[in-house]
């Protein structure tokens, strides 16, 4: 990544151009019959599609280029053929929804069918049913639609694929160490993130958990940071101390 100073530097050397990656083209195709774009009317069973943007924007943050498609309905023929016209313009592929178990989940059958299948679900929590795969030699990602899942899944698979193509590593995210002030259960077998918030008790940085629901997007807006718990273990113990990845500056908490 060209920072400030190494652009003063080529400049000072005489170099006016030079190769740079390009930016890679990221699919976002949001689905789902009961989708509603932001601003318009609502009406019971509809949900206003916001994952399409929070993707995006994090596309934007980790040097891609969003490129964000009409919703596709639950439907095998539409889907494919937004999944293959996606992988036709894009290097990477992401389809928003339909990574369950359900009657309307078809992106694994999608993706079976246009490319190949490689995985389907992922031993995290939330984000389990993530779908992996490659439609004509492109990446594909299956994020789940809640929320609060499809953020972990872009930040543990979509980030590093993005870095990948750019051929550079991204800061790691800050972290601290904070103590638990009461036990919290984890499923084995399961890496687990936990949303909390952050608060300083004479000299101690606390951690307090908030709701572990995937389909509240605001416990994301009032959380300070994420706490791992390894798939191996079976959950924290209160006083215990654990890392939280910082969702902002250690200043703003």
């Amino acid at each position: 990544r060209l920072r400030p100073y190494d652009l003063g530097a080529l400049l000072a050397a005489g170099h006016t151009t030079v190769s740079v990656k390009s930016r890679p083209r990221v699919g976002i195709i949001p689905t789902g019959d009961e989708l509603i774009q932001p601003g318009e009317e609502t009406k019971p069973g509809a949900v206003i599609d916001f994952n399409s943007t929070v993707l995006a924007s994090f596309v934007r943050e980790w040097g891609g280029a969003p490129i964000k498609y009409p919703r596709a309905r639950d439907d095998m023929n539409a889907l494919l053929q937004a999944v293959r016209r996606a992988a036709e313009e894009c290097d990477i592929v992401t389809i928003i929804a339909g990574s369950s178990a359900g009657e309307h989940d078809l992106t694994a059958d999608v993706v079976g069918e246009a490319g190949e299948l490689l995985v389907h679900g992922i031993d995290v929590m939330p984000g389990k049913p993530a779908v992996l795969g490659n439609v004509g030699n492109k990446p594909l990602l299956g994020v789940p639609g809640y929320p609060v899942s499809a953020i972990v899944i872009a930040r543990e698979i979509l980030r590093p694929a993005l870095e990948k193509f750019l051929g550079s590593v991204a800061p790691a995210y800050p972290t601290v160490r904070a103590v638990l002030p009461k036990k919290i259960a984890s499923h084995l077998g399961l890496e687990e993130f936990i949303r909390v918030t952050l608060g300083r008790v004479n000299e101690k940085l606390v951690a307090v958990p908030l709701g572990r629901g995937a389909g509240v997007i605001t416990t994301m807006v009032h959380a300070d940071g994420l706490m791992r718990i390894p798939s191996l273990v079976e959950g924290l113990n209160a006083g215990e101390e654990a890392e939280v990845e910082l969702l902002r500056p250690i200043a703003d908490i």
